[in-house]
């Protein structure tokens, strides 16, 4: 019977070729084709900065940048290959482009927004949700200017800083008013939405007592 097992395997591997087997006699796993090489990324800074301006473009439902968004910083590139090469005109899959929205004449009138290019452009994102901000009523237009929320401010007491910033909460910039006049952590006295001159949130420094330090809105 034993005879008989091993005339019938041989017979079987002449007629179709065994699997070649390792050291330890298991058979080795036939080696799949090679596929083919996906074509290389050939998305530039300059590619890449285009890509984040016709996004932010899309939420506003236009073709340029919609208004009080401007570009502030050159697109950075999230490779790992030497900086020199990426400034030399190097390219690379992922990017992130700095833009600012607000009033560009004054620092703290203006809050920083950072693009995401992804997959040699095939996807955009924005980390502080803008999309949202953008499918509201007010369509994330900017209504309400630095002056006009520091007239607001100053209804609910004096304040030293005023600047524009994202909230993630309310998915909308609003400007802070802060008074830390006495603190080294800052006492918030009011928000305003940059969007809606009606949406005036007092903060627990409103409902404080005054000082008498002579702090002045600026």
């Amino acid at each position: 019977m034993r005879l008989f097992l091993l005339v019938f395997v041989a017979g079987g591997c002449q007629a179709v070729p065994c699997p070649e087997a390792d050291e330890n006699a298991r058979p080795t796993r036939v080696p799949e084709p090679p596929q083919e090489d996906r074509p290389a990324c050939t998305l530039s800074r300059e590619d890449a900065s285009r890509h984040a301006r016709a996004w932010l473009a899309s939420l506003a439902g236009t073709e340029a940048l919609p208004d009080g968004l401007a570009a502030d910083t050159a697109c950075v590139s999230h490779c790992l290959q030497p900086r020199d090469d990426v400034e030399g005109g190097g390219t690379c899959p992922s990017w992130e482009c700095g833009f600012r929205y607000g009033e560009g004449g004054h620092r703290d009138g203006s809050a920083p927004v950072s693009v995401h290019v992804v997959r040699c452009g095939e996807k955009s994102f924005a980390s502080l949700g803008l999309a949202g901000c953008f499918a509201r009523p007010h369509r994330c237009e900017l209504r309400v200017g630095r002056e006009h929320a520091a007239k607001l401010a100053a209804v609910h007491g004096t304040f030293r800083y005023l600047y524009l910033a994202w909230v993630p909460a309310a998915e909308e910039f609003q400007w802070i008013a802060e008074d830390d006049w006495r603190s080294a952590a800052p006492h918030e006295l009011v928000r305003i939405s940059a969007h809606d001159p009606g949406d005036v949130r007092p903060g627990p420094a409103a409902t404080a007592p005054k000082s008498e330090h002579g702090s002045s809105s600026d």
